[in-house]
C-alpha cells in the first residue's frame, strides 16, 4: 500500500470512528472508556499528522518534542490566526493577478486545522472573503476591518495573536518568509524567533531574514499580548508567488507554522 493510500485509509478509519461515537452519544460510555477513545482519536490524528509531515519535510512534524508540553499549555490558551486584508482590499497583488487576499485566508485556515487536531482552540478573524466591522462601528471601512482584528484578539482568554500576510517590493529578486513582533510584550519577540527559525530549519535553509520589531503595523502595536505578522513570501518574486499558489507548498508552510506555534505554547507555561 502506497502512503497516499495508506493515509487515506486512517482518515476513512478516523472517520468512521468520529461517526460510531457520535451516534453513541444518547447511550452515554463510562467515563473511563470516553478517556481511552478521545486519547486514541487524538494519537490518531497526531500519527496522521506526522506522517504527512515526514512525506513533505523528510522528518518529523516541526515541534514534536514539545508536543506534550504545547498541548498541557492548550487548554488555556488561544491562538487567533488572522488572515490579512478580504473583501474589496486585496492587499499585495502579482504581476500575474495573484491575490494576497486569498492567499492569506488558505493558509491561516491549513494552520487552524492542524492546531486544533493538536487540541489547540483557535479563532479566525475571518473564514470567508470580507473586510470585518469593529464593534464601534466609527471610521472608514479599512480603519474598521484593522480595529475588528484588535477587537477579536482582545476579546480572547490568554490569546496568542499570529497575523497571516504577503509581502512586495519593487525589487522582483527578493525572497523568503519574514517575522515582525509586537513592541508591547517580550514574549512577542519570542514567538517571531521561534516562527523565523522553523521557517529557516524546516521550509527555507537559504532564508538569512532577521525578525524586525514592528514599526507601523496597527494590529502589533495596538495589542499587549504576544503579537506576530508572518509575511509568508513575496508576491513580488515570481517564483515564490508560484509557490505560495501551490497547496502542498502552502501545507508545508502551514505545519511549519503551527510547529513553531506549538514549541511557544509549550515554552510559555
Amino acid at each position: 500500500m502506497t502512503a497516499d493510500a495508506r493515509r487515506e485509509e486512517n482518515e476513512r478509519i478516523l472517520k468512521r470512528t468520529q461517526e460510531r461515537i457520535e451516534r453513541r452519544e444518547a447511550r452515554p460510555l463510562p467515563f473511563l472508556l470516553r478517556m481511552v477513545i478521545g486519547a486514541f482519536l487524538f494519537l490518531l490524528l497526531t500519527a496522521l499528522l506526522t506522517a504527512i509531515a515526514f512525506r513533505l519535510f523528510g522528518k518529523p512534524l516541526p515541534g514534536t518534542q514539545a508536543r506534550e508540553t504545547a498541548v498541557a499549555a492548550a487548554p488555556g490558551a488561544t491562538v487567533v490566526l488572522d488572515p490579512g486584508h478580504g473583501g474589496p482590499d486585496p492587499g499585495a497583488v502579482s504581476r500575474s493577478g495573484v491575490q494576497e487576499k486569498g492567499l492569506n485566508l488558505a493558509i491561516a485556515g491549513k494552520i487552524a486545522a492542524i492546531l486544533r487536531a493538536e487540541g489547540v482552540n483557535v479563532i479566525l478573524t475571518r473564514e470567508t472573503d470580507e473586510m470585518l466591522k469593529s464593534a464601534e462601528g466609527r471610521g472608514s471601512a479599512k480603519s474598521q476591518d484593522l480595529l475588528a482584528r484588535v477587537e477579536a484578539a482582545r476579546g480572547a482568554e490568554n490569546a496568542v495573536f499570529v497575523s497571516i500576510h504577503m509581502n512586495s517590493l519593487p525589487l522582483r529578486e527578493v525572497r523568503g518568509l519574514q517575522v515582525f513582533y509586537s513592541p508591547n510584550d517580550p514574549r512577542s519577540r519570542v514567538l517571531a524567533g521561534v516562527l523565523q527559525e522553523y521557517a529557516r530549519t524546516f521550509l527555507q535553509p537559504e532564508n538569512a531574514r532577521e525578525i524586525k520589531k514592528a514599526g507601523g503595523i496597527y494590529v502589533l502595536e495596538r495589542l499587549g499580548i504576544p503579537a506576530v505578522l508572518v509575511e509568508c513570501g513575496f508576491l513580488s518574486n515570481e517564483e515564490e508567488t508560484e509557490l505560495l499558489s501551490d497547496g502542498k507548498y502552502q501545507l508545508r508552510l502551514a505545519l511549519s507554522l503551527s510547529g513553531a506555534i506549538l514549541q511557544f505554547l509549550g515554552e510559555s507555561r
